[in-house]
């Protein structure tokens, strides 16, 4: 699993805070005490009497730690690529190598799986006696695993295979549904105008990229009051990523944060969101 901020450690940014819930209330008030709490919001949050200045003022927070501890390794889209491909290779490599060896060691194996009593979650959690359950051939088996395992003469096989074969498909689909396209790399601001464009379109301010749009000076107010490092932190025009956080938007049809929590912890590297 990748690394990520602990939700605790994500507090307001106040000065920015301070900055929006201005502009917002002299633009009537837009965000104040208008948006009922949902699940996904944070204590922190709680408070407040500007919604929509908190949620961006706390994700200002969160792009700073993530910059902070370095969790985006700014890898090119083509050495991204070769990890996807190298994984899947040592993935098959294993099965392989599993699928090679003696049939009384592969017994012993799983029997040492079955000895492993206390110190690993999906043991404590499931338990041993269905882990240790053979599975068997069914009509809805991939057509890649009911070929490879025939082969081997396999109508039944344990956890193990199960295991291997699961990542397997799991890298198996990255690689062609979800791999970087050429040249694309992770970029935390770009993240953080798709947030704030989520989050002010909920509350009525459209994400237009014209200079003098109120979106351009939510975005323009961000980076005043954000350290987001050399690249960004001197910009006067805003319109390149705000058209690129909409056009990434449309594409990836994602719902707003507030409506789905897994958007904010898988784009923006939150844990545990209460």
């Amino acid at each position: 699993m990748p690394r990520l901020i602990n939700h605790k450690d994500v507090t307001v940014n106040r000065r920015l805070y301070d900055a929006l819930a201005s502009l917002f209330h002299n633009w009537g008030g837009i965000g104040e005490s208008d948006c009922e709490d949902t699940q996904y919001t944070p204590n922190v949050l709680r408070g407040y009497k500007n919604q929509l200045a908190a949620l961006i003022a706390h994700q200002s927070t969160l792009e700073e730690l993530i910059r902070a501890e370095q969790l985006n390794k700014s890898h090119a889209s083509r050495e991204r690529n070769e990890l996807g491909e190298r994984y899947l290779n040592a993935l098959t490599k294993a099965r392989d190598v599993w699928m090679d060896m003696e049939n009384d060691d592969q017994r012993a194996l799983t029997k040492c799986m079955s000895e492993i009593d206390s110190g690993h979650a999906i043991i404590d959690g499931i338990g041993l006696e269905p882990l240790l359950t053979s599975f068997r051939l069914t009509q809805d088996i991939a057509p890649w695993r009911a070929t490879a395992l025939k082969r081997r003469k396999h109508d039944r096989w344990g956890l193990d295979t199960e295991m291997l074969d699961l990542l397997i498909s799991a890298a198996q689909k990255w690689i062609e549904h979800e791999a970087p396209e050429k040249s694309a790399k992770i970029d935390p601001t770009l993240y953080a105008v798709m947030y704030m464009a989520e989050q002010c379109q909920a509350y009525g301010i459209e994400p237009s990229p014209t200079p003098s749009s109120r979106f351009t000076e939510v975005v323009d107010t961000y980076f005043k009051h954000t350290k987001i490092g050399r690249d960004t932190s001197e910009r006067t025009s805003y319109k390149d990523i705000i058209t690129k956080a909409n056009l990434s938007r449309e594409k990836s049809q994602e719902p707003c944060a507030t409506a789905d929590p897994s958007w904010f912890e898988s784009r923006l590297m939150l844990d545990d969101p209460h």
